[in-house]
């Protein structure tokens, strides 16, 4: 079966849950990465950016 030709930036409603879950993923990546920094490679995460973290994510 062939598939339609969509005009860029539209998404096909079978992958709407997968944009989001990249979406999400995108948007979390530096929270993501100071926890994988915390806990993972034992590094101390400054306060400030912990600070910086918790305004930039309520600013979603």
């Amino acid at each position: 079966m062939v598939e339609p030709v969509l005009p860029a930036g539209v998404v096909p409603r079978d992958r709407l849950p997968l944009l989001g879950i990249a979406l999400l993923l995108r948007y979390l990546a530096p929270l993501l990465v100071a926890l994988w920094a915390r806990f993972v490679g034992h590094e101390d995460v400054r306060r400030r950016i912990w600070v910086a973290l918790a305004l930039a994510l309520a600013g979603l």
